[in-house]
């Protein structure tokens, strides 16, 4: 997992890009999925999903989401058990903000 305060898309306006903000409604931090390769380069891949209908409108995919309520499962359950956290997390918790 990993903490950051949320993530920017970009969406072409009237031929301009327009940069928005996501980040968690109640601005507590975010905790991206993520797997870590260890080989002769680190590599750190961070899991997306398909979008919620909010970030939908500004892209085809986002980001999966770890909950706080979930991060013991997520550190702690087999691969099998991890799919159900694998999906977009619910609109309301998502604010978008433009700039």
């Amino acid at each position: 997992m990993l903490p950051c305060s949320g993530w920017y898309e970009w969406r072409n306006e009237a031929g301009i890009k327009v940069k928005y903000f996501f980040e968690h409604a109640d601005q507590v931090p975010l905790y991206m999925a993520g797997i870590l390769f260890q080989h002769e380069m680190t590599e750190l891949v961070t899991l997306t999903t398909e979008p919620n209908a909010k970030c939908a409108q500004f892209h085809k995919r986002m980001p999966v989401l770890i909950l706080p309520e979930q991060a013991q499962y997520w550190f702690n359950a087999s691969v099998d058990e991890l799919e159900p956290l694998l999906t977009a997390v619910s609109d309301e918790i998502i604010k978008v903000t433009r700039g």
